[in-house]
């Protein structure tokens, strides 16, 4: 009984916080809207402006991601990505969600090296839009959409207002988070066969709170996170097996 109670404790705890979060976003996002709508350009020019995108080298990484999380590699301190803060290497948050696909390892490769731009996040995407005219309400750069190639990806690549830091593929694409927020943190999306042949891609947000305000947006926001993500990889791996049952199993 005393677990049941825990759980639906929990449960409310994380629908409460989430409800919060998404009616904070939907205030921003209103107001950032009639900002742009009735074009105030002396509150337009207070907000930020977006730092240029940096070189790549255009050189996939060699190092697991995850690691380099912990101890920033070479490959990683080869690029100066901007906004990049090496006191935040640990990442001591983290949420993740998961989905299998019945499609090719390399075929759910081909929609995770897609992601962004025009292709958007495939799911909940008026979630995302929401988080991006949060940013802007408050001076960060969410506002940048756009991408380099609509489908190659490179070391250092602007992917809207992310920033690749690690690649491997056709197993990994490491992103830096570029929204303004009191924390780093870096979104990982993994591929791996699994014995049956199926392919498992999983998305996992790593978070290094900068102090009380960090650690108090991660958990208003981890509700939503494990949400958007697992929805995330369901329409990936989805999106994978339509295009396979389209075009057969050789990449494209």
């Amino acid at each position: 009984m005393g677990a049941l109670a825990g759980g639906i404790y929990s449960n409310a705890f994380h629908g409460i916080t989430g409800m919060t979060a998404i009616i904070l976003m939907l205030f921003h996002a209103t107001w950032a809207t009639i900002v742009l709508a009735r074009k105030n350009e002396r509150m337009i020019l207070g907000f930020h402006r977006a730092p240029p995108l940096p070189a790549g080298d255009g050189k996939p990484s060699a190092c697991r991601p995850r690691a380099c999380h912990r101890d920033p590699c070479r490959h990683h301190r080869g690029p100066r990505l901007s906004g990049f803060r090496p006191e935040y290497a640990v990442y001591a948050r983290s949420a993740s969600g998961p989905a299998v696909s019945r499609a090719s390892v390399q075929r759910v490769w081909e929609q995770v090296r897609a992601l962004g731009g025009k292709n958007r996040y495939y799911s909940m995407n008026a979630l995302w839009t929401l988080r991006v005219l949060l940013d802007w309400s408050t001076g960060g750069p969410g506002r940048n959409r756009g991408r380099r190639h609509p489908t190659e990806l490179r070391l250092g690549d602007g992917v809207d207002s992310w920033r690749v830091i690690a690649i491997d593929p056709p197993r990994s694409l490491t992103l830096l988070f570029g929204m303004k927020a009191p924390s780093a943190g870096v979104m990982e999306l993994v591929v791996a066969p699994e014995a049956d042949g199926n392919t498992r891609i999983t998305v996992t947000a790593y978070w290094h709170p900068a102090g009380f305000r960090g650690l108090l947006y991660w958990y208003v926001m981890a509700p939503a996170h494990g949400f958007i993500f697992k929805g995330m990889t369901r329409a990936i791996a989805t999106r994978a097996e339509q295009a396979e049952a389209e075009t057969g199993n050789q990449p494209r």
